[in-house]
């Protein structure tokens, strides 16, 4: 889909310089331009399991966090859910942060944004390596790879949660 703007610009400039209407007017369905639709949802999901972690935790606790941006990509709403989870503590999105601990090297939870059960909303107040940023920032990074949430509870504190899933587009 061609912007108008694109076509009337492309017309005008092929009359101005001799072309006629209609040969610009061919020329005009040459020119391709990006087209987002404001009407195509932006969804994340994230399955919540023991497995996930790292190491394994053996428990009967699972989940599930969705996540949707906002048609104007300012406010990205979310819905918590888990099952068979015991101690509640707190949720986080997490970026994966290298460390070096003890002469080894690994990755650990960098939190960038609170999460609570049920449904809520992101729209600012990110944390860490994304703090003072817009939420555009933390959907480019669950668009790439790089972020998942992390379910601590009190038997399972900072660093290992009890449960955890990395966040995936659909």
């Amino acid at each position: 889909m061609i912007a108008p703007v694109v076509v009337a610009a492309i017309l005008i400039l092929g009359i101005l310089s001799g072309i006629s209407s209609t040969t610009a007017a061919q020329l005009s369905k040459t020119v391709k331009t990006r087209y987002v639709s404001k009407t195509v949802k932006t969804t994340f999901t994230a399955r919540l399991t023991g497995n996930n972690e790292v190491p394994p935790v053996n428990t009967p606790a699972t989940g599930i966090a969705r996540f949707e941006l906002s048609s104007d990509g300012k406010v990205l709403n979310y819905r918590l859910s888990t099952t068979n989870l015991k101690g509640f503590k707190e949720a986080v999105i997490c970026e994966k942060e290298p460390v070096f601990f003890q002469g080894k090297t690994g990755e650990t939870c960098g939190s960038v944004a609170q999460l609570s059960m049920g449904k809520g909303k992101i729209t600012d107040g990110l944390m860490g390596q994304l703090e003072d940023n817009p939420v555009s920032y933390l959907v480019k990074d669950m668009r790439s790879g790089k972020t998942y949430v992390e379910v601590y509870t009190q038997q399972h504190r900072w660093p290992n949660g009890e449960i955890s899933g990395q966040i995936r587009p659909g």
